[in-house]
């Protein structure tokens, strides 16, 4: 896959200025989509099609239309779910209604192309002889599971609907993230150029006797120090920063008491730019992940959650680790990396993951949806409320101020001169202090939109 992104750039030429998250998430796309369901599905073809003023790569398959059905199913499910975990339950069946019908309506669609995937191969997989053996894909193997061709027959085998939720899951939790911290470390290392030395320093010595040759799997076990650098990034810029739980029972959590059914907002990021765990929490030091001693295991369990925690630990964790660290080997040993905007700070924008702004690739008009979602579920949360976010995601006011300690973390670190975006939050945050209220209504969304949500009670707020 990775010479296939080579050929693609050489025939750009060595003049065309690269979005990297653009590649990135295609070369992601293509290696996932492929490992999940055995099928090419050639994002990154695509994509070289749109930017080539001359040669174009001929694609077309038998499976263009299944193709073309999977990649919208995936988009518009995004957003769904997107919808459906930021939007409260009133809200949804009520106002928007007819966006939570067209929604819901999406998430079915992607079930069903999903399920007429599975059944393909589960008929490929039974006229296959019991003899000959599978392609290791991971669909492949959750069919063949629990059947006469899995040695380990403990249980039944699984449902259609199991499998096209795993392939979703596999997907859908996989691509971002990782395109997210791979993006952001590049970043990163554009800007500390004794960062980036040490890196090709590491590469160099690994691969004197050779530098061309392949890079296997053992081998990345022995580059501790990029793989300090993918830790320092991600504990800067956590690719989830939050997540929702819910608890099945009654609990007790900081004093309060919790009936079932609770949707919790658990901020990993918070203990990751905590001076009591991190010397200069604000500052890139990778040095900081090497001989870390012997509070090492104990920063690892208590204070550092890249990939969540307990029972729900990202399960593929490993294999993201693994995936970041071979492709910064193969690009750092096969290029001269030169950020466009290196002399400006990175700006990042947030919805259930963190990403780089400065490389983002998303089409205006998806982007626009997000962004539109989010504003009017937050403005209408706080018509219900005046203390809306508290009513509509159940949160006590510790936890209140535990998030908005978070988000003056993103704008501090965003820059005092970074383009905030107008939604509730960042209003919130203007609202308290009283950058906002001393404005007139020049045509600015904050000004507007505090007026519109609170009219006189802001200054009780």
């Amino acid at each position: 896959f990775f010479k296939e992104l080579q050929h693609y750039w050489k025939e750009l030429g060595s003049d065309c200025v690269l979005d990297l998250n653009a590649w990135a998430v295609r070369f992601a796309s293509d290696i996932i989509f492929f490992n999940t369901t055995g099928k090419k599905f050639h994002f990154m073809a695509k994509y070289f099609n749109t930017l080539s003023t001359g040669k174009k790569i001929d694609i077309e398959t038998k499976d263009s239309c299944m193709t073309e059905k999977i990649v919208k199913g995936f988009e518009n499910a995004f957003a769904a779910i997107f919808f459906l975990l930021t939007t409260h339950s009133l809200l949804r069946h009520t106002i928007y209604w007819k966006q939570n019908k067209e929604h819901l309506k999406a998430h079915d669609q992607l079930r069903r192309v999903l399920c007429e995937l599975v059944q393909e191969r589960r008929k490929e997989v039974e006229n296959t002889p019991i003899e000959e053996p599978l392609k290791p894909d991971i669909m492949n193997l959750l069919i063949a599971a629990n059947t006469e061709r899995d040695p380990n027959n403990l249980d039944k085998p699984l449902t259609d609907d199991a499998i096209q939720m795993s392939l979703f899951e596999s997907i859908a939790a996989s691509t971002d993230t990782t395109v997210s911290a791979f993006v952001f470390i590049v970043e990163y290392v554009g800007r500390y150029p004794e960062v980036e030395a040490k890196i090709k320093a590491e590469i160099n010595s690994f691969f004197s006797d050779n530098l061309n040759r392949v890079v296997t799997y053992d081998d990345l076990n022995e580059f501790k120090y990029i793989e300090a650098v993918y830790y320092e990034t991600t504990r800067i810029n956590t690719a989830v920063p939050f997540m929702f739980r819910t608890n099945q029972r009654e609990d007790e959590i900081a004093g309060y008491r919790w009936k079932p059914d609770t949707q919790f907002v658990v901020n990993y990021q918070a203990p990751h730019r905590n001076e009591k765990y991190f010397t200069d929490p604000e500052k890139f030091i990778p040095e900081r992940f090497i001989n870390v001693g012997s509070d090492g295991k104990n920063i690892f369990k208590k204070a550092f959650y890249p990939w969540g925690g307990g029972l729900h630990i990202c399960p593929a964790r490993n294999i993201g680790l693994a995936f970041v660290k071979m492709l910064l080997i193969l690009l750092y040993r096969n290029y001269e990396v030169k950020l466009v905007n290196a002399d400006k700070p990175i700006q990042t924008y947030h919805d259930f993951i963190s990403h780089c702004a400065d490389t983002k690739e998303i089409p205006t008009e998806e982007l626009n949806f997000r962004d539109v979602q989010i504003k009017e579920a937050f403005i209408y949360s706080f018509y219900v409320s005046r203390i809306g976010m508290a009513i509509s995601f159940r949160l006590p006011y510790p936890m209140l101020r535990s998030y908005e300690k978070f988000i003056r973390q993103q704008r501090t670190h965003n820059g005092h001169d970074s383009k905030l975006k107008p939604d509730a939050l960042n209003l919130l945050l203007d609202l308290k202090e009283e950058s906002v209220l001393n404005k007139k209504d020049n045509g600015d969304d904050n000004y507007r939109m505090g007026k519109k949500i609170f009219g006189t009670h802001y200054k009780r707020l």
